[in-house]
């Protein structure tokens, strides 16, 4: 099955008359309206994301992997520790890829806007925003309890050699550690909270 396949599939939903469109949203922090379309409407939304999307994407993807290839031989010119360089490769290439694909979308968003400007909504969404609990929600009490423990186990193995704000990759497990306290703290509070049935 091919990716313009799965995102036409994604992107419409078959209803009586036509279809319900919704633009996928530029980040997991966005929101975009609901449309009603009939079949020339869709056809039409579909010749949009077509054109130019592959060279888009491929654009991105290389964009992404030398900047991440750069950044890793900066680091390593300056003899940076080999976990630290990894890491940082890892995160600048996924960084990019999200700010890149979050642009492409954003781009096909205004390619759009004609099509989509008399069209009537629709109150259906076929994409949810979870941006919020992307980083205000909770992990699983299972996953919770590994971060802590890997974090805190790798912390303290560095920590006489390497203490925290002395060291980048000590630094960041430090970090890493306080976040899943973080969570952890959140859960209890959340467990512990009345429901409404309590009340």
């Amino acid at each position: 099955m091919s990716m313009s396949t799965i995102l036409e599939r994604r992107m419409f939903k078959a209803v009586p008359g036509g279809y319900v469109f919704q633009p996928p949203p530029p980040t997991a922090f966005h929101d975009t309206c609901s449309y009603l379309v009939n079949e020339s409407q869709k056809a039409d939304i579909l010749a949009i994301y077509s054109t130019g999307s592959a060279t888009r994407a491929r654009f991105v993807m290389a964009t992404a992997a030398a900047l991440a290839v750069a950044i890793g031989m900066l680091l390593y010119s300056r003899d940076a520790p080999g976990l630290l360089i990894a890491l940082m490769v890892v995160v600048v290439w996924l960084i990019s890829m999200m700010l890149g694909f979050s642009l492409v979308w954003h781009l096909k968003l205004r390619e759009l806007r004609p099509v989509l400007a008399d069209l009537p909504q629709s109150d259906e969404r076929l994409f949810s925003v979870r941006g919020r609990k992307l980083v205000f929600g909770t992990p699983s009490p299972v996953f919770i309890a590994l971060y802590c423990a890997g974090f805190g186990f790798w912390l303290g193995l560095r920590f006489q050699q390497h203490p925290p704000f002395a060291d980048a990759t000590s630094t960041f497990l430090l970090f890493g550690l306080a976040l899943c306290v973080f969570w952890a703290t959140k859960a209890l509070r959340t467990r512990d909270k009345p429901s409404k049935h309590d009340e």
